[in-house]
């Protein structure tokens, strides 16, 4: 346990730092997923394409999000590996936002192997 403990300390120190390029910059997410991700990367939330949770987007929520996003300069557009990617692809290509696919579990994609992976592997995904 308490080489895990190390490692994970490093690792922390490591993603944050990392992390740190993207404070500030403005993102939108499919679900709310990643909310303790987007806090702990001071990035700003500014929706998300389902307009409650469970509950598909509709075209006016789309077209309200997309308007929102130009407004608010929007960069990202976060995407888990579970929900349907049609919505958010289409409102990153309106906006000129980039669109992330992230994992949101261990085995959600291959990189993910274990914590210390899923976690490699989103901030990779994130700052590449």
């Amino acid at each position: 346990m308490a080489e895990f403990l190390k490692k994970w300390d490093s690792k922390t120190r490591e993603w944050d730092h990392r992390l740190s390029t993207l404070a500030g910059k403005r993102v939108i997410e499919y679900h709310k997923l990643f909310d303790y991700l987007i806090l702990a990367s001071r990035l700003s939330n500014i929706g998300t394409i389902e307009p409650k949770p469970g509950i598909p987007p509709t075209a006016r929520h789309i077209e309200e999000l997309i308007e929102t996003a130009r407004s608010q300069r929007v960069e990202f557009i976060l995407q888990d590996v579970y929900h349907e990617k049609r919505s958010g692809q289409f409102v990153a290509e309106k906006i000129g936002a980039k669109y992330i696919l992230l994992p949101h579990d261990i085995g959600a994609v291959p990189e993910a192997k274990d914590l210390v992976s899923l976690f490699e592997e989103i901030v990779r995904r994130l700052t590449q």
